[in-house]
């Protein structure tokens, strides 16, 4: 044991209550260790003013060019396969065919996956996933003033992902650069839906939805049509019909006889007890009578249950547009959360001596008014309510680690 580290802390607040060891606390300290860590975090996040200069740090991210390749998806399920996607690219955005996705991680079962079902038909298609979207380290809970590309500038901030395609699909229209800046993207957005735009990244937001860690139910994918035709023998009475995916469950199905020039007009009838999630059977009204005829075949449910995915914590996503077409540095201070302290010779993460002049005092006032068999006296908790307020303030005077910023400036004669 050490002073100042997780052991030797929680022997403090066992003292408090008359005791010699941890050991001898209720819960063997568990309940220590929890009020410890409560108080890490409000050293961090100081909820009674400016957090201290300590708690933020500067980061530095890198977005990759555009990715390329060939994939393999089936229609209406948000398994991908075919390709390994890099994992820092979690929350991009993915071009297959004429349509966009989300990359979204890998699920439990390790398979890669997209936010949403796909819409193309299944098969293998050329795809390109570009480097909008950025998991940032769990420790960082929120991003300080406006990132700077290194490239560019600073990136000027979007609220939310609805308000990010709300401006990308208007009729007419460009994002605008901080104030001051004269140019825009130099694109112009007409009717015709969501647009895309890619170049050098200018715009930010950090979204903390349920990709990269979140638990998330996908849910059935519904709706799936599939749809296809089957030729037909002179003399055929029914037909079987083999769905290309198989369904969760029974989907509803239909089917009509199309008939060559000249030929005769027979009704078809799906067998309802036929109906799987594979495939079922059509009956007809009359035989074929010759060649040329074939069955048109359309159905329509859910396809599969798609699992939940696996990782099990949340990282915040720092994404930009327009989408990177080269590799960009981006530079930015975050706030930090403090590491929870687990194991005895775990110590906190903090400057100098505020383990025991800051951190302490806000651990023992939070025993005092918590643990049911602290007994001390009005005047003992008094001194330790003064005692943390103390540590607070110690906290606000951190908030900023340089007092004087005056700016200096030549002037050139132009």
């Amino acid at each position: 044991m050490a002073t100042g580290d997780f052991a030797w802390l929680k022997l403090q607040l066992a003292n408090m209550v008359g005791l010699s060891t941890v050991a001898q606390l209720d819960d063997a300290g568990t309940f220590a260790g929890q009020i410890i860590n409560e108080a890490l975090l409000d050293c961090y996040q100081n909820p009674s003013g400016a957090r201290p200069g300590f708690a933020q740090q500067l980061f530095g991210i890198q977005l990759g060019a555009p990715l390329t390749g060939t994939i393999t998806v089936t229609q209406g399920s948000r398994i991908i396969s075919g390709y390994s996607f890099p994992a820092n690219r979690i929350g991009s955005t993915v071009q297959v065919g004429q349509s966009y996705y989300t990359y979204a991680g890998q699920n439990a079962a390790s398979q890669y996956t997209f936010v949403e079902p796909v819409a193309e038909t299944s098969g293998s298609y050329s795809f390109t996933i570009w480097h909008n979207s950025y998991p940032l380290d769990l420790n960082i809970g929120e991003v300080q003033g406006a990132p700077i590309n290194l490239s560019w500038g600073p990136l000027s901030p979007m609220n939310s992902r609805a308000e990010d395609y709300r401006w990308r699909a208007l009729v007419y229209g460009d994002f605008m650069p901080p104030p001051g800046g004269w140019w825009g993207l130099g694109q112009l957005y007409w009717p015709g839906g969501i647009n895309y735009p890619v170049g050098v990244p200018m715009f930010y937001r950090i979204e903390n939805g349920p990709l990269s860690g979140v638990t998330t139910n996908n849910g059935p994918a519904e709706g799936v049509i599939q749809s296809g035709t089957v030729s037909l023998s002179p003399g055929d009475v029914d037909v079987d019909v083999t769905f290309g995916t198989a369904y969760s469950s029974p989907p509803t199905v239909e089917g009509d006889i199309e008939i060559p020039t000249g030929g005769y007009v027979i009704d078809s009838n799906p067998v309802s007890a036929s109906i799987t999630t594979t495939g079922f059977t059509s009956e007809f009204a009359a035989a074929i009578p010759d060649t040329g005829y074939t069955f048109a075949w359309r159905s329509q449910g859910e396809t599969e249950v798609v699992t939940s995915m696996a990782v099990a914590t949340p990282r915040s996503l720092f994404i930009v547009e327009p989408m990177p077409t080269a590799i960009t540095t981006i530079q930015f201070t975050g706030w930090l959360l403090p590491a929870e302290m687990v194991d005895d010779d775990d110590v906190p993460q903090m400057p100098g001596d505020l383990v025991t002049r800051v951190l302490l005092p806000l651990c023992r006032e939070k025993w005092a008014m918590l643990y049911k068999k602290y007994t001390g006296s009005d005047r003992n908790y008094a001194g330790i309510r003064q005692s943390a307020d103390n540590a607070r303030a110690i906290l606000q005077r951190m908030s900023m680690g340089q007092r004087d910023k005056p700016i200096r400036m030549n002037l050139r004669n132009c």
